[in-house]
């Protein structure tokens, strides 16, 4: 028989748990695993026990085990919460799922009330080997497929399962052997669940079909998980490498992306956007568009907003806010600076030294404010500038220089009249330069600083 003394202490230690000195919470349902995970750590450790039980109302019996647990728990003097779920709570969804989630919730709101730290559940290596086929059947990522995690870290604290690998046949033997009360729950024997299916059909068939089926699922799981904690620690550093991040969402290059595996591209998408909770055809389906021929793409997948523009993407959570529409006149020289949008202008006498300050990012243009007034505003559509070698679209000109849809959107033109004499960042007018730019004629600058 599996001394499970020994199990649990060596559990403990190999994690550095001091669970000598510390407060503990365990979720006790009364039945056999929870039953004998209470036995042991009350035995064993000196850990100071808190009792958590849910009761489902589903079955007659959960008042009685209810009672039980109670006075249990008043016998061995230790502190024990009892959480009744309402229907009201479950209705209209998975009662499994919603269920899960109410434990959950339960659980770690003793944990803060009692300032304990370690959270103890029972869940054995058949509960482990039942999740791995479950999450086969359905699908998971690589660290998904290793099974049920034996320490997790959370806010309040960690959960922790020192059963894992732990056979449930080993459990009720010691629970026969010590004497131990416990109660079974009669929906377990139904098969109207996928993981009960697994359980009662699949799982005896592997042991009767494979030679140390338990220590063969133990030595897969390790595998899979630290091949899984090798991955996430490349795609971590690809991330931080290739990645910007903002409060609205990332960005980063087609290019870099496109060099990477495959695996490591989906592997990215999913980290990315795991608040989203996509599906693997949601991921795709962004890859795609991140792969597409378009030089320019705007899609929303399941309320990932994916904008893709030449070789920049972005994955944003919400809707890019399109820029303001900015038009003001500059009528006379009362007023010498404006702030449009990233742009700051600055007026300045055409001798004076802060013309002769430049920047990468800063654009210049000479007039004679006799001229005035001049228009600084948002290029638009049908917009057109003359160029030596002839009339050209403003739209075309962003587009043959490569400029995001995020950038065209900010993108200034100064106009006299109806004439367009510069696109702020990229082109001058040849009116502007054949008028405008004669430095007898000229006794002002107009300086653009574009900020980043």
């Amino acid at each position: 028989m599996v001394n499970l003394e020994k199990t649990i202490r060596d559990f403990f230690e190999l994690h550095n748990i001091d669970i000598d000195s510390s407060k503990v919470v365990i979720a006790v349902s009364t039945g056999v695993d929870s039953m004998v995970l209470l036995d042991l750590v009350s035995k064993y450790t000196n850990a100071k026990i808190i009792i958590a039980h849910v009761n489902h109302g589903k079955r007659e019996q959960s008042a009685i085990e209810e009672k039980y647990i109670i006075n249990y728990a008043k016998e061995n003097n230790m502190s024990c919460y009892v959480y009744h779920i309402k229907k009201e709570e479950i209705a209209n969804a998975n009662f499994q799922e919603a269920a899960r989630n109410i434990r959950y919730r339960f659980f770690k709101e003793i944990m803060i009330k009692e300032n304990a730290k370690i959270l103890l559940f029972a869940h054995h290596l058949n509960d482990d080997i039942e999740t791995m086929i479950f999450r086969l059947q359905r699908g998971s990522s690589l660290i998904g497929y290793a099974g049920i995690s034996d320490v997790v870290k959370i806010d309040e604290g960690i959960i922790v399962r020192p059963l894992l690998s732990v056979l449930k046949k080993d459990i009720i033997d010691y629970a026969n052997i010590n004497d131990i009360k416990y109660y079974e729950d009669s929906t377990n024997a139904e098969d109207i669940y996928s993981r009960n299916k697994i359980r009662h059909n699949d799982i005896p068939e592997i042991f009767n079909s494979i030679n140390d089926a338990a220590n063969n699922f133990i030595e897969m799981k390790n595998n899979i998980k630290n091949a899984a904690i090798i991955l996430d620690e490349y795609r971590d550093n690809l991330i931080h490498n290739l990645v910007n991040k903002d409060g609205n969402g990332y960005s980063f290059k087609v290019s870099d992306f496109i060099n990477l595996h495959k695996y490591m591209q989906r592997q990215i998408i999913f980290e990315l956007t795991k608040e989203k909770e996509l599906s693997n055809k949601n991921v795709d389906e962004i890859i795609k568009i991140i792969k597409s021929k378009k030089a320019n793409v705007i899609s929303c997948v399941n309320n990932m907003y994916v904008i893709k523009s030449y070789d920049d993407v972005y994955l944003t959570k919400t809707i890019i806010i399109d820029t303001p529409i900015i038009n003001i006149t500059i009528n006379d020289l009362s007023k010498l600076e404006y702030n449009v949008g990233n742009v700051v202008i600055n007026i300045n006498n055409i001798d004076s030294d802060e013309c002769k300050k430049t920047s990468p990012n800063c654009y210049t243009m000479s007039f004679n404010y006799n001229e005035l007034p001049l228009c600084v505003r948002t290029w638009k559509e049908g917009d057109k500038i003359i160029t030596k070698s002839g009339t050209k679209k403003v739209s075309r000109l962003l587009i043959d220089n490569h400029v995001s849809m995020l950038d065209r959107k900010k993108t200034l033109v100064v106009c006299k009249d109806d004439n367009i004499l510069m696109v702020v960042g990229y082109k001058k007018s040849i009116i502007s330069l054949e008028k405008y730019t004669h430095l007898s004629e000229c006794n002002m600058m107009i300086t653009f600083n574009k900020e980043d």
